[in-house]
């Protein structure tokens, strides 16, 4: 298959992950429409890496929904205890209209600063 076209969402870029609820952007936005990203890519990587981790754990959802559809659905959660020398791809398996991420701690220690962001590609 050939690559029509690649795009890549940065979703944080070093900032500190400060908050106990999930967060969708840098400025730490936590709304239902907050962080939506299209997607009409055949193809989608996240990307996560962990810099600094002062508090106990990192969590990050990956969540997708339907372009007519309010509602979110969970694609993946997963948790890093310890910082990370390499980031971490995650595969995007499912079809759905838009994605998000969601990031945060365990509790309030802080630096907490990371990297994520999602690659997507079109194929032919």
């Amino acid at each position: 298959m050939a690559v029509l076209s690649q795009a890549t969402r940065t979703i944080l870029n070093g900032e500190s992950v400060a908050s106990t609820g999930y967060t969708y952007n840098t400025t730490a936005s936590s709304g239902a429409n907050h962080g939506w990203i299209d997607t009409k890519y055949n193809d989608i990587l996240f990307q996560i890496g962990v810099a600094t981790l002062n508090a106990t754990s990192l969590t990050y959802r990956v969540e997708g929904r339907a372009n007519s559809n309010s509602r979110a659905g969970e694609i993946v959660t997963a948790s890093l205890n310890a910082v990370s020398t390499i980031d971490t791809f995650i595969e995007i398996s499912e079809r759905v209209g838009q994605v998000r991420v969601g990031h945060k701690i365990n509790n309030t220690a802080t630096p907490n600063n990371v990297y994520s962001r999602l690659v997507m590609t079109e194929l032919h």
